[in-house]
């Protein structure tokens, strides 16, 4: 159930972050889908259709339809194809707003924090010298 509960949610997240009318009803196609997948998505059409607001859920092996959004799960992706229900021009625009405000918080940073970061990130388990409890 937990798998059905993490694609309702990654469906219903893709919906809110691109902007996709609440009313909106749009396809949920499954591709990739290992045979655990296919099941547990054959057992909850119903419950998936009505919570994550799809009109219809299919299993297609092939490539997912062209404007969609996919969302990968453990054993199968995803595909909400949402090119005809949102504006692609204005969605755009609101990404690159969103992009231009982290670049220009990242160059507001103090000096040598983007590299301590980074370092981090390459290095995760490695903790800072600040910290060394040695």
């Amino acid at each position: 159930m937990e798998w059905i509960i993490a694609l309702i949610t990654q469906v219903r997240a893709v919906r809110a972050e691109m902007n996709v009318p609440a009313g909106a009803r749009i396809p949920l196609v499954l591709s990739s889908a290992s045979e655990t997948a296919t099941q547990r998505v054959t057992t909850h059409s119903g419950l998936i259709e009505r919570l994550a607001r799809v009109s219809a859920l299919t299993i297609d092996p092939g490539p997912a339809p062209k404007g969609s959004v996919q969302i990968v799960l453990d054993g199968a992706t995803a595909a909400l194809p949402i090119a005809d229900v949102i504006d692609i021009g204005q969605e755009r625009a609101r990404l690159n707003k969103e992009l231009e405000k982290h670049q220009g918080e990242l160059l507001r940073s103090p000096p040598g924090l983007i590299s301590r970061l980074c370092s981090v990130i390459d290095h995760p388990h490695r903790q800072p010298a600040h910290q060394s409890g040695t």
